[in-house]
């Protein structure tokens, strides 16, 4: 049973738009400069680029894969033509002791939790992504990708007293807004090696590096606001000016691809960082629902020390999280592929969701890029940023948890 009518996804962007404030992209830069063309690094750094201009990418087929992964993240009731069938209905009595209906929704990452804002943070990507892309999509990918917006969406609007009255706009002229493509043009610069200002660290992989819990997270958002921008520059003609660097669209695109290609496979370690993708991917990523066993082949309750024996196993995990996009390797590109470490195994939803517009982007460059009424996004996500920027939002909520 599929759903029975399109989203209003104009509306839903709009109402869901306001939420991108909770992300906090940290894109203030690394004092450590990092300079491609020295010694072992380089030798690293070019390696990798070599393999990724003999293998390409399929594209399609991670897209497939990446929107697939929602699947495996839903909650409440599940549809009858579910296809990660491992996954079962689960949280069916959440809100009941408040006497509402909170089921449903997705659950943010491995830990089986759902968080609010992290969902509408990806909720408003799927729904723009398909905005932007959706009639360039396959009918098959569209199908899905509506499927999965609306699961977020749906549970959203439960959450919320007054659906018909949570529109906010916020005000603010174009200048004001395009006041911003100073700093845009700033942080842009923070992530070109070749930029004589600081900017932010790279493994010798070339993978974006930020010290923290998951690499993945500030790795997202940094190559999504890339793409975002060439679109922008692209559309006006323009480029940034790093220090008496001219960097043109095509050049950032490059790098934003890089990052992509690096999570497919193109790395040290010659391995995709999305589950089901390529031939060698994670097998131990962290994840309740992945990890242990499945209510079909073990129809049992497991009590909670009951599931030591899948805690300390060295299996991969007997149920395959395909699409999901893991917190990727460390400084020096090497992946340990360890449920115990979160950081570099777990995959959440927002990730996920960016990983999907990159994708989507990519597939798009075979022909020009359609910008439609979003020539000041990238100017007015970061007028929202700026005015929430001491907003803790999804990048950091489980820095505190164990």
């Amino acid at each position: 049973m599929r759903f029975p009518s399109p989203l209003p996804l104009h509306d839903l962007f709009l109402l869901l738009l306001f939420f991108l404030i909770v992300t906090e992209v940290r894109w203030v830069s690394s004092s450590r400069k990092y300079k491609i063309g020295e010694g072992r690094d380089w030798k690293i750094f070019s390696n990798c680029l070599f393999h990724s201009l003999l293998r390409g990418h399929d594209y399609q087929d991670a897209l497939s894969k990446c929107i697939l992964f929602f699947e495996g993240q839903r909650s409440g009731s599940l549809l009858v033509d579910q296809r990660m069938i491992w996954r079962g209905p689960s949280a069916l009595g959440d809100g009941s002791a408040a006497g509402v209906d909170l089921t449903g929704g997705y659950y943010d990452a491995g830990d089986n939790i759902k968080f609010g804002f992290p969902m509408a943070f990806t909720t408003t990507l799927l729904a723009w992504s398909i905005i932007e892309f959706g009639d360039s999509m396959p009918p098959s990918t569209l199908r899905e990708a509506l499927d999965a917006t609306r699961w977020g969406s749906d549970y959203l609007l439960k959450t919320v007293a007054h659906p018909d009255r949570i529109f906010e706009f916020l005000e603010g002229s174009e200048d004001s807004l395009a006041s911003y493509k100073v700093w845009v043009d700033s942080f842009m610069c923070t992530l070109v090696p070749e930029s004589s200002s600081p900017h932010e660290e790279y493994t010798p992989g070339g993978l974006i590096y930020k010290p923290r819990g998951c690499n993945m997270q500030p790795v997202a958002p940094f190559a999504f606001l890339q793409l975002v921008y060439v679109n922008y520059l692209s559309h006006s003609s323009q480029n940034v000016n790093c220090s008496g660097v001219i960097v043109g669209p095509s050049s950032l695109h490059q790098l934003a691809k890089r990052q992509v290609d690096y999570i497919l496979g193109d790395n040290p370690m010659d391995m995709s960082y999305m589950v089901g993708y390529g031939s060698k991917y994670p097998q131990h990523i962290h994840h309740r629902g992945s990890s242990s066993a499945s209510i079909k082949d073990h129809p049992q309750f497991i009590a909670w020390k009951e599931g030591t024996v899948y805690y300390n196993s060295s299996n991969p995990n007997p149920n395959v999280l395909v699409g999901a996009v893991v917190g990727g390797p460390g400084k020096d590109d090497f992946f340990k592929d360890d449920w115990a470490d979160p950081g570099e195994s777990e995959p959440t939803t927002y990730v996920n969701a960016l990983w999907l517009v990159f994708l989507r982007i990519l597939l798009q460059t075979v022909t020009p890029i359609r910008y439609r009424d979003y020539s000041l996004f990238p100017t007015f996500y970061f007028h929202l940023y700026e005015r929430n920027k001491r907003k803790k939002g999804c990048l950091d909520f489980k820095e505190n948890e164990d």
